[in-house]
């Protein structure tokens, strides 16, 4: 979800929340932490070259406008037509 945030310009801006974090609540086993590293490398890897236009990916698609809705959005599409 990041790499496509990236991928169609908008801007990350960190939401800070109060977290706590317990045993019960925040353990991962070991073949999980290692699928999912192993899936935030593969989509690095398809974003850069994606990037590179070395690949066609339907996740980062090359002519597909970002779906925006709402008063504030409608400004960024348009930014973002006019590209």
């Amino acid at each position: 979800m990041l790499a496509q945030i990236l991928w169609f310009g908008y801007t990350i801006a960190e939401v800070s929340c109060p977290t706590k974090y317990f045993a019960e609540a925040s353990s991962i086993n070991l073949s999980r932490s290692i699928t999912y590293g192993f899936g935030c490398v593969l989509t690095s890897i398809k974003f850069r070259l994606a990037k590179m236009n070395l690949i066609l990916s339907k996740h980062f698609p090359t002519s597909e406008i970002p779906p925006l809705t709402g008063v504030v959005h409608q400004k960024v599409r348009r930014q973002w037509i006019c590209r």
